[in-house]
């Protein structure tokens, strides 16, 4: 099953007409990071994912824009509770950005 990520970065390629060479599809940073650190490809990854005392991994900005959906999971018995909806009002309005 292709993940949300990969079916956004397909569609940018072929937007741009590029062609993407796909030797393997590896579905969390770890195992991935660590295939890129190795010298054995390039990827597209939330920086957030890469660890700061790799100096293998060199970051470069991809530029266009990927726009991710996200969901607040809660207990329904917790809803009331005021984290929680602070939480919740904080996600909203980051997804209005």
């Amino acid at each position: 099953m292709e993940s949300l990520t990969a079916r956004l970065v397909r569609d940018i390629f072929k937007q741009e007409n590029a062609t993407l060479n796909i030797a393997h599809v590896v579905n969390t940073a770890p195992p991935l990071l660590s295939l890129v650190s190795a010298g054995l490809g390039v990827s597209i990854v939330h920086p957030f994912y890469i660890p700061s005392d790799d100096t293998n991994i060199i970051l470069r900005e991809f530029s266009l824009a990927m726009k991710f959906k996200f969901r607040v999971s809660y207990l329904a018995k917790k809803k009331s509770d005021s984290l929680t909806r602070r939480f919740s009002d904080i996600v909203r309005l980051l997804d209005q950005a």
